[in-house]
Parts: structure tokens; sequence; C-alpha cells
């Protein structure tokens, strides 16, 4: 009997967990990996790649949904494990297998400012925003437009309004700096997109608070509008993403902003059905086996 394609996902949580059990249902052998903590990777001197003793040298894909992190940056051993995290998984992204996505697409997730340049680059409307350290320059920005809104310039920390102290925190010696956009008031849609094309689309409440995951549980399936399906496709294209999801809304002159792209976007929360981790699980299979016929 042919051994079942080995498959990993790297960051062990309830979404890859779920994703695991459908590429299982797919016949591939699934596995979630955490090198965070509990596993262990090792590399040898050819690039011979083990967990926790297993080979998985003949991975058939790679689904990177969390960059290893060192937990605390100023102990020199945690510094050294997630070095050969990143190490190990650069050696797996060697083009002989699947991989998405690469670690540089996700090192750009935790760098939002760059991002969004990016995609303002390739042509795609995203709010005015500004990242600095500089007071002088957070409060010009402000002074510019009606409403801001400050958002985490990496990670998922909810966007929320700017307020006077924010301003006076960075005015410190030493302070973290500030991510600033004129806030869009307009109609949010979430849009995931698999292989160049819309998979599904939610309508996602807006009224009574700044960030729309506050109301996730709210989101509606919906047929996407042109605007803002053209919009979530050329995000995806700019930063080279087959599968992320795109949060936009509309502004006042109706056409569709590009808040964020998300490179490892949530699999449970929307009302789906179920239906984007099965198609994503049938995507990678048949990414896979025609992989392994070329082979």
């Amino acid at each position: 009997m042919a051994r079942r394609p080995l498959v990993l996902i790297v960051g062990d949580d309830a979404h890859s967990r779920v994703l695991a059990a459908a590429l299982d249902g797919q016949g591939a052998d699934a596995r979630v990996v955490d090198l965070d903590t509990h596993d262990a990777p090792s590399l040898d001197e050819r690039g011979g790649v083990a967990v926790s003793g297993h080979d998985v040298s003949g991975a058939r894909a790679v689904v990177l949904r969390r960059l290893p992190r060192a937990a605390n940056p100023d102990d020199q051993g945690a510094r050294e494990r997630a070095a050969l995290s990143h190490a190990t998984l650069r050696v797996l992204d060697d083009g002989a297998r699947l991989f998405v996505h690469p670690v540089a697409a996700l090192e750009l997730h935790q760098q939002k400012p760059l991002a969004l340049a990016r995609l303002a680059r390739a042509g795609v409307r995203v709010p005015q925003s500004l990242a600095t350290s500089d007071v002088r320059a957070a409060r010009d920005f402000a002074a510019r437009h009606r409403e801001i809104v400050v958002k985490p310039i990496a990670g998922g920390a909810l966007t929320r309004l700017l307020e006077p102290a924010d301003l006076q925190r960075l005015s410190l010696a030493g302070a973290p700096p500030l991510f600033v956009q004129r806030r869009v008031h307009g109609p949010e849609h979430r849009v995931y997109l698999l292989g160049g094309r819309v998979l599904l689309a939610f309508a996602v409440p807006t009224e009574g608070v700044i960030d729309a995951r506050a109301r996730v549980h709210e989101a509606r399936r919906v047929r996407c509008p042109p605007e803002v399906r053209a919009a979530a496709l050329a995000a995806a294209r700019a930063l080279r993403l087959p599968f992320c999801a795109v949060d936009l809304r509309t502004d006042d002159d109706g056409a569709a902003v590009v808040l964020d792209v998300n490179a490892t976007p949530s699999l449970l929360d929307y009302p789906d059905e179920g239906m984007l981790c099965a198609r994503l699980a049938e995507w990678l299979w048949e990414r896979c086996t025609w992989r392994a016929a070329r082979a």
C-alpha cells in the first residue's frame, strides 16, 4: 500500500487541527507541528530535516500558519531555538514541495506598514497611514484627518481610536512606535481568496464598533461586489499570496479600500459551514498530487 503523502502544518491551534483533519480525509498524512514549544527540529549538513525524531524531508507540502519566535528575545537560548526553526523552514522551502506561505510572506504580514506600501505601489487603494516614532509627525498626521485609528504594526491587536495619551506616550524616550490610519467608515467585507479566485465573501457589521472583528459572529455570506472583488484580487496578487483573506471597506466615493491582507486567516470564525477548510484541503491535495505526477 502506497504511503500517504506527508503534509506539515506549522503552528498548533484549532485552525491547524481542523485543516489537518480535512487533509487526512483527502488521503494525506497531515501533521501539526509547533516549533515554538513541544516539537524539536533537527537539520543536518545536507539539508535533511527531522521533527521530534521523525524524518520530514519528504514532505509533499508545508502550510506555514505561524512563524516560530523567541518567547523571550533577551534569552540567548530562545533566540537560537527560533533561529534553528527558521533555518529549518527555509530549507524546506526549496521549491521541491508546495509551501503555503513562504517565510518571507509571513514576515511581510508581521510588518503591516511595509505590506501597505507594497499594495499602494501596486495601485491598490489603502487608507492614508503613518508608522512613526516621531511625535511631531504623528501630530501632523492627526491634524490632517478628522478621525484616526491606531493599529498594531505586527500582530492582531484590535484597532481603536487614537487618544491624546497615545501622542503623549510617543513623546517619551524609548516609547514604542505608533501606527495610525485615517478611519474609513463604510461597509466592511472580508474576502477569502484561493488560487487567484474569490472563494467566499462576508459582510461584517461595523455599527457601534471600531474593529469589525468585535462583531464577526454576526457576519453573513454575500455575493462579492465587483469593486470589492477587483480590489481583493489585486491585493492578493501584489503580495503573491495564493491563499489569504482581505479586509476591505467602501469609502465615501464608493471605492474599495484594503485595510489588511491576512496570510494566515481564520478558518473557523466565519459562518461558512466548513466550506472554507474543505476547499483549502482540496486545493492543497490537488497540488500535492499534481506535483507528485510531474516528479
